[in-house]
């Protein structure tokens, strides 16, 4: 009577925001051997209310490992606010240490404007409206547009308690132009 518990992921799709995770991870889990998490984006490693709950709480968002056609099933997440939180490496760290991680990354400008305009659209939807120009959010000092980008400092951070045989880090343009060489590559680091 007790529901079935899943695993641990096997592997996670850290970042970065609007960098194409959700397409990316869209195509992951449609191979036969991959099982998705219960929701799109966890946040369990960024959100103190979510890492609060246990781990435990964390293992029933994923499916118990399936044995087809001779194979485990993998199973794993995606949350692109990993990569920049400062926490979430150390605490995933304690949680997965040898998950396999998963990088995408974008021209840091494509992606600094990308973010600006689904903020837009998020604040219509809202019914607020945020009449800065793009120009001007980035010259906020409380804006995120331009640290987000700055890929080097937060890949450092990871680098410190994920080998480098871990992680896989792939350029957004290059997935988007050679999607089936990029997934080949991707199903060979999993």
């Amino acid at each position: 009577g007790e529901p079935e518990v899943g695993s641990l992921p096997d592997f996670i799709i850290i970042g970065a925001q609007k960098c194409g995770t959700t397409t990316f991870y869209g195509l992951l889990s449609r191979h036969p051997n991959v099982e998705p998490a219960a929701i799109r984006e966890l946040h369990f490693f960024d959100r103190s209310d979510r890492f609060e709950k246990g781990v435990e709480w964390y293992r029933r968002c994923f499916p118990p490992p399936r044995w087809k056609n001779g194979q485990r099933s993998i199973t794993g997440e995606k949350t692109p606010f990993y990569l920049f939180h400062p926490h979430v490496p150390q605490r995933m760290a304690e949680v997965v240490p040898r998950a396999r991680l998963i990088v995408l990354l974008r021209n840091p400008v494509n992606r600094a404007y990308s973010q600006y305009h689904h903020d837009m659209r998020r604040a219509q939807a809202s019914g607020t409206t945020d009449p800065r120009t793009f120009e001007e959010a980035i010259e906020q000092h409380d804006s995120s547009y331009l640290p987000r980008g700055i890929y080097v400092d937060q890949l450092l951070r990871w680098s410190e308690y994920f080998t480098r045989e871990q992680m896989l880090i792939l350029k957004s343009e290059d997935f988007f132009k050679r999607t089936d060489e990029t997934m080949t590559l991707v199903q060979n680091f999993l």
